[in-house]
């Protein structure tokens, strides 16, 4: 039986462009036809949203009745006319580009295809090869967060901010929230190549220098990319950066620690001055004890949020030593300071040396340590969550 033909929506977000608007909305018109023959698509509709254009953009937009335009009173930002072109479409794959006529929307018809071909959650022009025409700045800037990216999440990727792409209408549940602002795009790669159930393919297209003047603001803007991309990770694996500086925390302790322990195993004692060591020890024992436990809670927060079911080899790790050194700990440090504890009791004073009376602490501070994380860890297995958020939804704030 033949597969169902798709229907496509392209959705245009359009902020004070009248430089470019003239002459893209004219390719725009034809590049429906031309989708309609060079495809299988049953269906192509084009969505125009104006974000609050003051200059004669709202004017020339009329010209072209045969696009259907939305609008917003105010300048809500990029990202923000994207979600309601979303919000609005009727076609099973959406699709969206830049009004600057940098990208010619005929690369459709190529995105189109590769998606089909490989299956993927998501296409992307790729805006990053030989005969771009990207500015030095920019294109700098998008190597920095392409590189970043896949050194984040291990995953292939060379055009992080690209501003033509085609999904799955579907897709939208896993993508959201996403940010109102020009950091949507990174925002949205970042999502995708987090996910490992995601599949993204990328088809590289020409870039022409733009019409008008830019919106972007290197520095500021760039910020925010950065922002969103390291926000949008981290909300899916924080287990990376608070397990990491607590596995950092727990090398230091153990190389500081040596010099104590193999000079009390030659001479059964402790110098005075040794109690500064130990406390720089102590901390960082605790230290890293919060950043493992606490990295751990979020990341179990994040799957169940999210609908993953693997956990990463580290969360297995931390479950793994928790459940079998955890229990007693408190109940070690309580043990080893029942001398000290007696002599303050009857005497006022303690005698014992302080080794005892700091390690029965340590060990105190991190059985309570445990004791919150499993505590807090069965919360978060209990909560219940909401049901998932279908397409046709209105976007989270």
């Amino acid at each position: 039986m033949p597969a169902t033909a798709s229907s496509l929506s392209l959705i245009v977000p359009v902020y004070n462009e009248q430089d470019a608007l003239p002459l893209f909305l004219d390719q725009l018109r034809q590049v429906r036809e031309r989708l309609l023959k060079e495809t299988d698509l049953s269906a192509v509709e084009i969505l125009i949203v104006d974000d609050g254009s003051t200059d004669s953009s709202p004017e020339i937009l009329k010209q072209f009745p045969q696009l259907r335009t939305l609008r917003h009173e105010k300048n809500r930002g990029y990202g923000a006319a994207l979600k309601t072109g979303f919000e609005q479409a009727s076609g099973e794959i959406l699709g969206f580009l830049d009004a600057d006529a940098t990208c010619p929307p005929e690369e459709f018809a190529r995105l189109y295809h590769a998606l089909q071909k490989e299956s993927a959650d998501i296409v992307l022009g790729s805006r990053l090869n030989p005969q771009s025409r990207m500015p030095f700045l920019r294109r700098i800037g998008n190597y920095f967060y392409a590189w970043l990216l896949r050194f984040l999440t291990g995953r292939k990727i060379t055009d992080a901010a690209s501003g033509m792409r085609l999904f799955k209408k579907e897709l939208l549940s896993k993508l959201y929230p996403l940010p109102d602002g020009l950091s949507f795009t990174p925002a949205m790669s970042a999502r995708v190549l987090s996910d490992p159930s995601l599949t993204l393919c990328e088809v590289p297209i020409s870039y022409q220098e733009r019409w008008g003047k830019s919106k972007l603001k290197i520095w500021s803007d760039g910020w925010l990319f950065l922002k969103a991309i390291l926000e949008t990770f981290f909300s899916y694996s924080p287990l990376l950066p608070l397990g990491g500086l607590g596995l950092l925390y727990l090398f230091i302790a153990f190389g500081y620690g040596l010099y104590p322990i193999r000079t009390y195993w030659r001479t059964h004692r402790l110098e005075e001055d040794m109690i500064y060591r130990l406390l720089t020890i102590e901390t960082l024992l605790v230290g890293a004890a919060i950043l493992l436990f606490f990295g751990s809670i979020a990341q179990k927060a994040s799957r169940r949020s999210l609908r993953r079911s693997t956990p990463s080899l580290l969360e297995k790790a931390l479950d793994f030593f928790s459940m079998r050194w955890g229990a007693g700990t408190i109940l070690a440090g309580v043990v080893l300071n029942t001398r000290p504890l007696s002599q303050y009791i009857r005497l006022g004073e303690i005698h014992e040396h302080w080794v005892y009376v700091l390690t029965g602490a340590i060990l105190v501070l991190l059985g309570t340590t445990h004791l919150a994380y499993r505590i807090s860890l069965r919360l978060v297995e209990t909560i219940a969550l909401p049901p998932p958020q279908s397409c046709g939804d209105p976007p989270p704030k």
